[in-house]
């Protein structure tokens, strides 16, 4: 289920990432330059709203500043890592119960998250 909407971490995966460190931003100076590239671009942007990806958030996913999203960043991370550390909890019982050699371990992922990149938010193709 990790990382996904809402971007929720528990301890200690919250506070791994700090949202300073994170990468800056990708995206034109206002949603509205950023809509102005495109139409589909312009409908995603007046479309994504804050709840979808925020228990109890209100307003656009456009709105968001850098400092709320590199915090949407840092806590993503920490979801990531969660998932790393439960993966490695598997392999270790894969190989302590001598199935490892015998396991074939396929992960695939279905798409990425724009996280604040394009003034966008979720899993869409930018233009």
């Amino acid at each position: 289920y990790r990382p996904h909407p809402p971007f929720v971490a528990p301890a200690p995966y919250h506070a791994m990432y700090r949202p300073e460190d994170m990468p800056g931003l990708v995206r034109a100076e206002s949603p509205e330059a950023e809509a102005a590239q495109h139409p589909l671009t312009k409908f995603y942007i007046d479309s994504i709203k804050r709840g979808s990806f925020f228990h109890g958030a209100e307003g656009s996913g456009a709105t968001l500043d850098e400092a709320e999203i590199r915090q949407m960043r840092a806590t993503y991370c920490g979801l990531i890592t969660e998932i790393d550390d439960c993966l490695g909890r598997v392999f270790a019982y894969l190989d302590e119960t001598g199935q490892w050699d015998d396991t074939l371990i396929v992960f695939t992922s279905d798409h990425g998250e724009q996280l604040g990149d394009h003034h966008l938010l979720g899993k869409i193709g930018f233009n």
